[in-house]
C-alpha cells in the first residue's frame, strides 16, 4: 500500500503539473502565477460534496482539536501550491521534479523535530546522495554564461517545505483522532479540503488583482473555454493524486518514507510525461531541447537520487 499509491498519486500529481506548467507559461501573467490557485476552489468544493455523499454525519465525528489542526495543514498546503505555480512558470517540470526530491530530506527533519522520528545511519547516506543529485542540476545550466539555476531551485524549495510540513502538520493531528481506517481518511481529507477552500477563499478576497489577472482569462478571454477546460482536467488529476497520496499517509503516517516512493516515483513520471506525452499534445506540453550534456546530467541525477531513496527505505 505505502508503495502503490504514492505511485497512483505521482501519475495524476505529474499529470496536473503539466497542464498547470502550460497554463502559468500562456495564460496567466507573469509573476502572477500563484493566482491560479483560486482555479483549485472548483476542485475542492466538488471533493467536499462528494465526501459528504459517502460518509454522509460521520464526517463530523471528529475531535474539534483534530478538525482545526487538519484545516491547518490544508491551509499550509495552499501556501506550497502557490510557490509550486511560480516555479512552474519560471522553470521545466522535469527540473521542479529533480528539486523537490529535497522532499525526504525535508521530512525526516521535520519529522524528527515535529513527530519524534529518529534519523538512521543509512537515511543520512541516502540523503547525501539525493543532495548531489539535485544539485548536479541546481548548479548547472545550459546557457552560455553557466549560470546555476538558483531562482528556480529555491522557490521549489520553499514549496516543497510547506508541502512537507502540511503532511507533517496532517500526521501529528491525526494520531490525536484514533485509529486509521477508512472513515478517518474521509474525515481527515474532509476537513483537509475544507481548510484549502476557506484559505483559497480568503486570498481571493484579499488580493482583487489576482481575481481580475484570472478572470481577464478564464472567465472572459477568447479561449476561456480551453483554458477552463484544462483547469477542470488539473482540477480532477489533483483531486484523485491528493486522495491517493492522504489514503496512503492515514493508512501508513511514515511521511518520510512515503516523501521518498512519491518523490522517486514523480521523477519517472514526469520524464515519461515528458519524452511520450509531449508528442501527443505538443501544445499543451512545453518540452525545452536538450543537449547531450544536459540529458546525460538528468540521467546521473536520477540515478542518484532514486539510488539514494532505495537506501533511505
Amino acid at each position: 500500500m505505502w508503495v502503490i499509491f504514492p505511485i497512483i498519486s505521482s501519475f495524476f500529481y505529474g499529470i496536473a503539473d503539466f497542464i498547470v506548467n502550460h497554463l502559468v507559461d500562456n495564460v496567466v501573467p507573469k509573476r502572477k502565477a500563484a493566482a491560479f490557485s483560486f482555479m483549485r476552489l472548483s476542485g475542492y468544493a466538488l471533493t467536499i460534496v462528494v465526501l459528504l455523499a459517502i460518509f454522509g454525519r460521520a464526517i463530523f465525528m471528529f475531535p474539534l482539536r483534530s478538525i482545526l489542526g487538519v484545516m491547518a495543514a490544508g491551509a499550509i498546503n495552499v501556501i506550497g501550491q502557490m510557490y509550486l505555480f511560480r516555479a512552474l512558470q519560471e522553470g521545466e517540470t522535469v527540473d521542479i521534479k529533480i528539486f523537490s526530491q529535497t522532499g525526504p530530506l525535508i521530512s525526516l527533519g521535520l519529522g524528527a523535530m515535529v513527530l519524534g522520528e529518529k534519523i538512521a545511519s543509512n537515511q543520512a547516506a541516502g540523503l547525501v546522495m539525493i543532495i548531489l543529485g539535485t544539485a548536479i542540476v541546481a548548479l548547472f545550466n545550459d546557457d552560455k554564461k553557466h549560470t546555476p539555476d538558483f531562482k528556480v531551485a529555491g522557490i521549489t524549495l520553499i514549496y516543497t517545505f510547506f508541502s512537507i510540513l502540511s503532511d507533517i502538520v496532517l500526521v501529528y493531528f491525526l494520531s490525536k483522532a484514533g485509529t486509521a481506517n477508512y472513515v478517518l481518511f474521509g474525515q481527515s481529507f474532509f476537513f483537509f479540503q475544507l481548510g484549502c477552500l476557506v484559505f483559497t477563499s480568503f486570498i481571493m478576497i484579499c488580493i482583487p488583482a489576482w481575481r481580475t489577472a484570472i478572470a481577464r482569462h478564464f472567465l472572459k478571454g477568447k479561449d476561456r473555454v480551453l483554458n477552463l477546460s484544462l483547469s477542470l482536467a488539473d482540477n480532477l488529476c489533483f483531486a484523485l493524486a491528493d486522495a491517493s497520496y492522504k489514503f496512503a499517509l492515514v493508512s501508513i503516517p511514515v511521511v518520510a518514507m512515503l516523501t521518498a516512493v512519491t518523490k522517486a516515483s514523480s521523477l519517472f513520471v514526469a520524464l515519461l510525461i515528458t519524452f511520450v506525452f509531449s508528442k501527443i499534445f505538443p501544445k499543451i506540453i512545453r518540452v525545452k531541447k536538450m543537449s547531450k550534456n544536459q540529458v546525460a546530467r538528468y540521467i546521473l541525477a536520477a540515478i542518484l537520487i532514486v539510488s539514494g531513496i532505495f537506501v533511505m527505505v
